[in-house]
């Protein structure tokens, strides 16, 4: 199976999916879409695509007018200052910087968000690191979760967010409800209305930063005796998880023994793609599925859908956690005989378990390999169906 160069079948996998969901949320039909895909994809300054847009590749770069709405995936996703949406913005990717001016909503997931234009209506993003940047503006409401969170700009509604650590610095116009470890509350920051956040302890708010009330809100407690049977038996159950999926890994190992290292090949080389893809994926194939089960003819395919989609979970995590596994056994290990599969998946595995019961930061964890593991099964699956080249003839004998 190869995997190596960038063939074209990456971004149009994500344009698919992208479509889907386009579909799945109830926009503008899928024929009156503009389609682009490509390694390095995008809309220049000066060109005006006078229709939905739905784009997807390696790396998407907007610079310039889109007259309906914005359907971007990739690996790397900008929105150039020059960029204009007159529609909605549904964004998933690795990194995302999106500037410019939208004039209606933006929905955007990956691992890093960066959001420095204008949004004429609400924001809802989700990732690892997002940050409102300091010349950016949400006419409407603004809903974030995020290991950090940061706001510099000004939101002209309501702010809700959680998180590990959640940094106001920027203007609020109504009230802040935050969920989060940590609330770091700048002396820059201006909220209109009430503040209210959820802590064991109380957090540094400057005097002059809140107009309305301050509220903290404690968070609920389970009984001493009850938590404790609870970690006992969410111990004993992780335990047991951890042993059968170590034992359905190494079967796997055995039946197909080329998918760990062409998992681990693919992360070396696609990592930021194959998050994209399986971020796509993780939205797109319930929502369809579900849409599929309303009809009484679709009801067996979009079971069927369901079923290979949690089966695809399972068997992502594991190569996630083998090829995860592979790429810091190289790293510590530049030389020598290569470590055996099997290892690499008991490795894998047992690391992710101690890893991923980290507080809060296991979560996203989690939630990384989990995308991770999706993406490269779209990926592997994508490249299998791949008709093969062409062989050229042998050139005939002179003479």
């Amino acid at each position: 199976m190869s995997i190596h160069g960038r063939a074209a079948w990456r971004p149009l996998s994500l344009l698919i999916l992208l479509l889907g969901l386009a579909l799945a949320l109830g926009a503008t039909p899928a024929a009156a879409l503009e389609r682009r895909a490509g390694d390095s994809v995008g809309v220049p300054a000066g060109e005006t695509v006078d229709d939905d847009l739905a784009i997807a590749g390696d790396t998407v770069t907007i610079g310039g007018r889109v007259t309906g709405d914005l359907f971007v995936a990739g690996g790397t996703v900008t929105l150039l200052p020059s960029a204009q949406i007159d529609g909605d913005v549904l964004a998933a990717g690795g990194a995302l910087v999106i500037n410019g001016a939208i004039g209606g909503d933006v929905r955007a997931a990956g691992a890093s968000l960066q959001l420095g234009g204008t949004v004429g209506r609400n924001a809802t993003v989700a990732g690892s690191q997002v940050t409102l940047g300091p010349n950016a503006t949400i006419k409407g409401n603004w809903l974030s979760g995020s290991d950090r969170t940061l706001l510099q700009g000004t939101v002209e509604g309501n702010v809700t967010g959680g998180g590990s650590t959640v940094q106001l610095a920027g203007r609020v116009g109504r009230n802040v409800e935050v969920a989060s470890e940590r609330l770091l509350v700048e002396p820059s920051a201006r909220v209109g209305g009430k503040l209210t956040y959820v802590s064991n302890v109380d957090q540094a708010v400057p005097d002059g930063t809140v107009r309305g009330q301050i509220e903290r809100v404690a968070p609920p407690e389970r009984p001493r005796d009850a938590r404790r049977g609870f970690d006992v038996v969410g111990t004993a159950l992780g335990l047991l998880l951890l042993a059968g999926s170590i034992v359905v890994g190494l079967l796997l190992a055995w039946l197909a023994p080329g998918l760990y290292r062409s998992a681990q090949a693919v992360l070396e080389q696609q990592a930021l793609l194959a998050f994209g893809v399986g971020l796509v994926t993780l939205i797109v194939v319930p929502v369809l599925a579900i849409v599929l089960m309303v009809t009484v003819l679709g009801l067996p395919l979009g079971l069927l859908g369901l079923v290979a989609y949690f089966a695809g979970w399972y068997i992502g995590w594991l190569a996630a956690a083998a090829a995860l596994a592979g790429l810091v056994v190289g790293l510590v290990r530049r030389q020598g005989r290569p470590v055996a599969v099997a290892w690499l998946v008991v490795l894998g595995l047992v690391g992710l378990h101690v890893l991923t019961r980290l507080p809060i930061v296991g979560v996203i964890i989690a939630f990384v390999v989990l995308c991770l593991g999706l993406g490269i099964l779209v990926i592997l699956i994508a490249e299998r169906r791949r008709p093969p080249a062409p062989v050229a003839p042998a050139a005939a004998p002179v003479g």
